[in-house]
């Protein structure tokens, strides 16, 4: 089993909140001495991908089985990702 952040997604959700001021409140700026990231591809993650990113990488020795969007199959900020050995 592998998880796969969906950046595309969370970019796109965190600039929405910074436009609309939603970020401020869920998260006050210097909340533990902590500033969150524009994107997170500047903090948490050296390479950018989306299911279809991922997916294009799985290994021939690998079968992948199942992809199942968390938390939502509508809103996937992750991609749960089930793979079998071949």
């Amino acid at each position: 089993m592998l998880s796969v952040p969906n950046e595309s997604l969370i970019n796109t959700s965190k600039a929405l909140l910074r436009r609309t001021g939603l970020l401020r409140l869920l998260f006050p700026s210097g909340h533990a001495g902590y500033e969150m990231p524009d994107r997170m591809d500047d903090e948490w993650h050296l390479h950018t991908l989306d299911r279809a990113g991922f997916l294009a990488r799985v290994p021939p020795s690998l079968l992948v089985t199942h992809v199942h969007g968390v938390p939502l199959r509508w809103l996937p900020l992750r991609h749960a990702v089930r793979c079998e050995a071949v």
